[in-house]
């Protein structure tokens, strides 16, 4: 709660510093994705899985170019997915939570009146929480995977945005990191 609270503040911040023009909020519906392994019999055994997430953003421009303009701003999302191990006489489900809060900056180019194409990396915290439930009760010779832990995370997105009249904007995104793809929508302040 106390992360949530802070990045809470440092958005606010943010938005009452900045005066300038051509500031966004958005927020869209993410697709996940996780890779992990777990241990049984002496072998590795891999799989991925698939999820959801909500994310928001605050952006603003940095400065204008004669082809565009440069961008900076907070990203802060949230993200679950979970996946089923099925071995010869048991089971078990593996449940991932993400928090992720990073800055990020972009350069935007301007196709047309209403359509901008962008594209940009951003960096910041990944906060992981994993969890396994069984049915039966784990085997042995099982070794659970530990998975929860808090790292740096970074990555690369391009995506494109149609204004619509007025202060609105739809957007979709497509970045490699945890969220892979976005649809969403902005509101220019």
């Amino acid at each position: 709660m106390k992360v949530h609270l802070l990045f809470l503040l440092v958005f606010l911040g943010f938005y009452q510093q900045s005066l300038a023009q051509d500031q966004s909020v958005g927020g869209g519906l993410s697709s996940i994705s996780n890779f992990y392994s777990v241990r049984y019999d002496n072998r590795d055994l891999y799989r991925s899985s698939a999820g959801a997430g909500i994310r928001f953003t605050y952006e603003q421009t940095a400065k204008q170019l004669s082809t565009g303009k440069l961008t900076w701003g907070a990203m802060m999302g949230f993200g679950r997915s979970d996946a089923w191990y099925n071995r010869p006489g048991w089971k078990s489900r593996y449940y991932w939570s993400h928090l992720l809060l990073s800055g990020r900056a972009s350069y935007v180019y301007p196709y047309s009146d209403k359509l901008d194409l962008y594209g940009g990396l951003h960096l910041g915290l990944h906060v992981a929480s994993f969890r396994e439930s069984y049915d039966p009760p784990v085997p042995v010779g099982y070794q659970p995977s530990e998975w929860t832990r808090m790292n740096l995370y970074g990555g690369m997105f391009v995506g494109g945005e149609y204004r619509f009249q007025g202060q609105w904007a739809a957007f979709a995104e497509f970045g490699y990191d945890l969220m892979w793809f976005t649809l969403g929508a902005k509101l220019y302040l």
